[in-house]
């Protein structure tokens, strides 16, 4: 028996009749269609992995990490953007942009990276020179040259250093980026949260002091007073407490219950074993010092 092979259609009369002709008809198969996408889609209760979002012009996580890669080795913008597999253009679109404020300064610690391959070479040519090479018009060589000019190269430094003087808060910043530039790539490359992996590394124009408490406010921010240890206090010894013993005494109401426990009647002693050690210490310190 012959078979009858599918013929596709090949008129417009036939292809219209594949498509639904009222719009009901219409209504319905896409209720259907994004049900059975529905369907297929992984449970959201976080058992399936993260699925990363991918931007509409392609600059990626991935491929950002790829073009940064490539400038702290020393490519020009154009070289790393080629290796990341995106244009000039839209790296320059991304870096400007508020949603590229991570990555500008990534940019700018893959720049201070940077700058130490490129001293490295110059001292290099410095004391060895440089080969160059002369070809006719057919491309055959017809003569080299040995000399040492670094004028260009020089010239590169000095933006590098200009760069690296300007806002000293930057500066700071940029450095410590650039120690950690491996976990900021993989920031980057995982989708995280870039910019407060950075702002953790903002300096502070505070005081080393104001800085410490702020710490301090943060760590015990939230927290009880009653349930802040403080079984390290010891009375007689708070002259020699770090900024952490006595930032949790003061928020503990330390010395208040201390002087409460000294200047009451003879309750407190019978109730001695209910106190902390610290306060234990000073209510020996009284019946016996």
């Amino acid at each position: 028996m012959e078979e009858n092979p599918i013929r596709a259609p090949n008129d417009s009369s036939e292809a219209a009749a594949l498509v639904p002709v009222h719009a009901s008809d219409t209504e319905a198969y896409w209720r259907g269609y994004h049900a059975a996408l529905a369907a297929q889609a992984p449970p959201d209760d976080g058992s399936s992995p993260r699925v990363r979002r991918t931007r509409v012009d392609g600059f990626d996580g991935a491929r950002q990490v790829v073009f940064l890669e490539g400038v702290a080795e020393g490519l020009t913008v154009a070289a790393a953007a080629g290796r990341a597999g995106i244009s000039v253009t839209a790296v320059y679109n991304f870096r400007n942009r508020r949603a590229g404020r991570a990555f500008n300064l990534a940019w700018e610690a893959a720049s201070r990276r940077a700058r130490r391959p490129l001293a490295d070479r110059l001292h290099d040519r410095s004391l060895e020179g440089q080969t160059e090479t002369f070809r006719d018009r057919d491309g055959e060589i017809v003569g080299t040259r040995h000399r040492h000019d670094n004028r260009l190269a020089m010239a590169m430094l000095t933006r590098l250093d200009r760069k690296a003087e300007g806002s000293q808060e930057d500066e700071r910043l940029v450095t410590s980026l650039a120690e950690e530039f491996e976990e900021l790539l993989d920031c980057i490359e995982e989708g995280g949260d870039a910019e407060g992996f950075i702002d953790e590394r903002r300096p502070s124009d505070a005081p080393p002091a104001e800085r410490e408490q702020e710490a301090l406010r943060r760590r015990y921010e939230g927290i009880d007073p009653a349930d802040i240890d403080i079984s390290d206090l010891h009375f007689d010894e708070d002259h020699q407490w770090t900024a952490d013993q006595r930032y949790r005494a003061e928020k503990a109401g330390f010395y208040e219950r201390y002087w409460e426990a000294w200047e009451g009647p003879d309750g407190p002693k019978d109730d001695e074993w209910k106190l902390p050690a610290a306060y234990r210490d000073a209510l020996r310190l009284r019946d016996h010092g």
